[in-house]
């Protein structure tokens, strides 16, 4: 009974991080060491329009990124040019210009544009076109599209089911501190899907996830408390991890240890 509500609780998660519900993903389809907090200053988004123009393939994606935030500016702004033809079958009138910039950066051979154009603009592009972005980002080892297509493998979306191939993927991103990643990775090591099953590891990856701010994790980490499923019962660290949308203030990582993303490969035999 227990592995089931878990593989019940869990599968949603994977559902939820291959981009199938409207739900955002975890961690958003803007790489998160690509984004920045805040709009550049004018004199900050300059240069990076000039590499844009030159061709750069990151400050072209750089530039698309900062223009996301500019949407709602009433301020004119130029669109590419795709001297390569327009890629993806995209018809430049529907799309922003910001999703333009990036899709050129794509075209480039950014990865992380490669990614964010299969995540953000998935309704329109056809799932071969989608997948063959996602494998050439995770290729060059974006954290986002290394879990996406671990997902694809784990489901068999557009692809043959392959529960180790999703595994490694997982971990891959894992190993970057992906939270969504870190989550899948537990699912699998608890279910044993891909992976010999360890319930102990799967709960420490659990609260790596957590303590990054995935809601399913802190779901687990309630359920595993309270019926003794890779950790001794105790109703009090059940408890605390009941309140899904609780954010763990600083300094709690010592009374439910986090362990190290860098720690895996001693703790995991992973692929």
């Amino acid at each position: 009974m227990k592995t089931r509500m878990f593989l019940f609780l869990a599968a949603a998660t994977l559902l939820l991080a291959a981009g199938c519900r409207s739900i955002p993903l975890p961690e958003g389809v803007i790489p998160a060491e690509k984004m920045t907090q805040t709009p550049a200053r004018p004199e900050q988004v300059e240069p990076l329009r000039r590499l844009a123009a030159s061709g750069d393939p990151d400050g072209t994606f750089r530039y698309g990124l900062q223009l996301l935030f500019a949407e709602n500016s009433r301020q004119p702004v130029e669109k590419p040019e795709f001297p390569n033809g327009v890629p993806f079958g995209i018809r430049p009138e529907n799309w922003s210009p910001a999703d333009l910039w990036i899709a050129r950066a794509a075209q480039l051979g950014s990865p992380e544009a490669k990614y964010y154009t299969a995540a953000a603009r998935q309704a329109v592009l056809e799932r071969r076109q989608m997948l063959k972005l996602v494998k050439e980002a995770a290729e060059a080892g974006v954290a986002p599209a290394l879990n996406r297509l671990g997902t694809y493998y784990y489901f068999g979306m557009g692809v043959e089911v392959d529960n180790a191939e999703a595994v490694r993927l997982f971990a891959a991103a894992a190993r970057q501190g992906h939270p969504a990643a870190l989550h899948n990775l537990a699912v699998c090591l608890m279910n044993g899907s891909g992976i010999a099953a360890d319930e102990a590891a799967a709960v420490r990856l659990l609260r790596m996830a957590a303590f990054r701010g995935t809601e399913q994790s802190r779901r687990n980490l309630e359920w595993c408390y309270r019926t003794g499923l890779g950790v001794e019962v105790d109703r009090s660290k059940a408890f605390y991890w009941k309140d899904i949308n609780r954010i763990p203030p600083a300094g709690t990582e010592e009374l439910f240890p986090a362990d190290k993303v860098e720690e895996l490969d001693l703790q995991v035999e992973l692929p």
